[in-house]
């Protein structure tokens, strides 16, 4: 996700608000953080409601800021500036169940947060001590510090990665630059070349779901870049024949890729295909004041916006490019919502999970050595002919057995393990989770 607007001089407090709750079939659920209220919010987007919030029996959210949920939907990661913490949320409890192990150099001000669409790892800018690093998110830790060559990174904030996970896209509205990182030596490879207007203060970047174009947005020179991510160049930049840009700041792609939106003192809508504004979004409800943070459903169907002068959070139809809500909240009330992210459901379930599943670690005692085994059994599911076992959201086995053992651990190490159920259509249930040790 993009820098907030107000973070215009790269360090703001920041504080965040996350809740996850069961969602229904072919539902979406969204989550705000709220910088001010230190809870992260969870959206139905069924009824664009406030449903509750994140429990978290861990060291307590002081400063949630940059929200990214897994492709498979099943986790969350909360970044927290004021704790110092990476959060891992689970979708289905809608609970804190690890934060990040982090032997590297410390955590000072964790910020965006980015999730490879392959689920395999995230990347983590720290604006504090002005690293990026990566994530495994099988085993919630931290495995590298992104080295870099070439100009020094001053205040990194917006990044992105390809849909095959092979490179990240990051920018740095301090060195003005967009750095290129090769995702399997996490190393800077070079930077976008960019023989338009000069890049000033660029804030935040896009790649498309093929994986051909990125956009950037540069809020100091109110431009829109287009670049090919063959040649990491800029190809064109984006014309607006509407009012003029003035601050753009974040930026949203449609999953098909036809259509990038931006936030300014309005929300443009861009078509893809001739790199053009088309129009801004039509609200009929309380008028725009400063929009920011945008996500877009798995689906498409739909936006949410973050005007954090309101503070609001509105629904639009991508069809219409018009909002159709503003959701509502009788919990805890905003006060400065800062980012937004989409978990989905993508198909109704006609099996239901496990009714109970339990987890535990075992010591066999073998010749010279000890093994240590984290053992699950689960319930029958009724119609179930199979079942998925997921290790912190990543698919470890799929058997007809009512029970399994991975020995592939780290016995130091702590694991969240979910069992799905499958019918003999294919049709796969919500989780169950438990967590080992």
């Amino acid at each position: 996700m993009g820098i907030h607007k107000a973070f215009c001089h790269y360090v703001l407090p920041i504080l965040a608000f996350l809740t996850t709750f069961a969602k229904p079939a072919f539902a979406d659920t969204a989550y705000a953080t709220d910088i001010a209220g230190a809870i992260v919010d969870v959206i139905d987007t069924t009824t664009n409601a406030v449903t509750g919030f994140v429990s978290n029996s861990f060291t307590p959210f002081m400063n949630p800021v940059g929200i990214a949920v897994t492709p498979n939907s099943m986790f969350a990661y909360i970044s927290d500036a004021g704790s110092a913490n990476v959060y891992v949320i689970d979708t289905t409890t809608n609970a804190v169940t690890a934060t990040v192990s982090n032997s590297l150099v410390p955590f000072l001000l964790p910020f965006n947060i980015a999730i490879s669409p392959t689920g395999a790892f995230a990347y983590l800018i720290d604006v504090g001590n002005v690293n990026v690093y990566a994530i495994d998110v099988t085993t919630n830790a931290t495995t590298a510090i992104v080295t870099n060559s070439f100009t020094p990174f001053v205040a990194p904030n917006g990044i992105a990665i390809t849909p095959d996970g092979t490179t990240s896209y990051m920018t740095d509205g301090g060195s003005a630059l967009l750095y290129v990182i090769d995702t399997m030596t996490n190393a800077v490879t070079g930077t976008v070349s960019n023989s338009f207007t000069p890049f000033v203060t660029p804030t935040d970047v896009v790649v498309s779901s093929v994986g051909t174009v990125a956009y950037m947005v540069d809020k100091g020179s109110a431009t829109v870049y287009a670049i090919d991510t063959m040649t990491n160049a800029v190809t064109a930049t984006v014309s607006n024949s509407f009012t003029p840009f003035n601050s753009p700041a974040v930026l949203a792609i449609t999953p098909d890729g036809a259509t990038v939106y931006v936030t300014d003192a309005n929300v443009y809508v861009i078509d893809t295909m001739t790199n053009a504004v088309t129009g801004t979004v039509s609200n009929t409800f309380t008028p725009f004041t400063n929009p920011n943070q945008l996500a877009i459903t798995p689906q498409g169907t739909a936006a949410y916006v973050i005007d954090d002068a309101g503070p609001y959070i509105y629904a639009i139809d991508i069809m219409t490019n018009a909002v159709t809500a503003i959701v509502s909240n009788s919990f805890t009330p905003f006060v400065n919502p800062f980012q937004i992210a989409i978990s989905t459901v993508s198909a109704a379930p006609s099996v239901l999970p496990p009714a109970s599943l339990s987890g535990k670690q075992i010591i066999n005692t073998l010749p010279f050595q000890k093994e240590f085994v984290n053992t699950l059994t689960w319930t029958s599911s009724a119609g179930a002919v199979s079942y998925n076992v997921y290790r912190n959201g990543n698919l470890l086995a799929s058997t007809g057995a009512l029970k399994y053992q991975d020995f592939s651990i780290d016995r130091k190490q702590q694991y969240t393990y979910s069992v799905t159920a499958v019918n003999g259509s294919g049709a796969e249930s919500g989780a169950i989770s438990v967590t080992i040790p």
